[in-house]
């Protein structure tokens, strides 16, 4: 006992590392521009790179304009939880954050034995909660995932329902936020916390190499809010004003240029690369 009183005691993750995931979206999907979809951001593994028919990244962006759960993230959803041929086989998890509400109905019938004959050997884990409805509830829990994961998982409800007792034996392969508009827009001070969101994303890749999707809505979205109201645009309006010029959006610029590809959704099928 006293050789153990001056040892020193270290983290286990300190010396092993998650196997990385990421984001493949086939060529059917992207509308193609010439632009090269493989990010040179410090975070991505190039060595994974090695596959000409998809296109691989690490944090990716969708900008949006329809107020449903299109057939382009219904296909890439199918994408992203079949595993590449090129991949190992194994036990993968993928946690949607479905803030505007509008993908349980589709995950109920994916699942469906009857009418799928799919086997996906993923679970899925789906948050639909009044907690995650504005920026400090979105946080918390994204601070409780990456600190006691099993504990935060047991807050989703899971698909296939078989899945909900064996959390533990899936790696969180993947996580999908869909909407962050509608925090956005409810919250002027949910701009300004922004920054600590993207920080928060990258530290759960690092935690647990997954991927990570996230969407919003174009200038279109607030300026039907903004058109609305008979006052004089309010002081989040124009903070919104002060965001990035040189895409489709009012979200800040810093937390845009964090990921490593921007989608922005043109047709009912396919996206293209900003």
């Amino acid at each position: 006992m006293d050789v153990l009183a001056h040892c020193r005691i270290y983290p286990l993750a300190n010396y092993i590392r998650p196997e990385l995931k990421f984001i493949n979206i086939s060529n059917d999907l992207i509308i193609n521009n010439n632009k090269s979809i493989i990010s040179v951001n410090d975070h991505l593994d190039d060595d994974k790179n090695d596959d000409n028919n998809t296109n691989k990244v690490a944090l990716a962006h969708l900008i949006e304009h329809e107020f449903k759960l299109t057939t382009f993230k219904k296909k890439l959803l199918i994408d992203l939880i079949t595993i590449p041929n090129h991949e190992k086989n194994g036990k993968n998890s993928y946690l949607i954050i479905d803030i505007s509400s509008t993908w349980k109905q589709y995950l109920i019938e994916l699942f469906d034995r009857e009418n799928n004959q799919t086997n996906f050997t993923t679970s899925i884990n789906y948050m639909n909660s009044f907690s995650i409805l504005n920026m400090d509830g979105l946080i918390n829990f994204l601070m409780q995932l990456n600190g006691s994961p099993i504990d935060a998982l047991k807050r989703c409800q899971q698909y296939p329902s078989t899945s909900s007792d064996s959390i533990d034996q899936y790696q969180l392969s993947g996580i999908i936020i869909d909407n962050l508009s509608y925090i956005s827009s409810s919250s002027s001070s949910s701009t300004s916390t922004f920054p600590l969101l993207l920080k928060l994303l990258k530290l759960l890749r690092k935690s647990f190499g997954c991927w990570i999707f996230t969407t919003s809505y174009g200038i279109s979205y607030y300026k039907g809010i903004e058109n609305s109201l008979e006052s004089s645009p309010s002081s989040s309006s124009i903070h919104l004003q002060q965001h990035s010029k040189k895409l489709p959006t009012y979200f800040p610029e810093s937390f845009i240029n964090g990921m490593d590809m921007i989608l922005l959704h043109e047709t009912e099928l396919k996206s293209r690369i900003l």
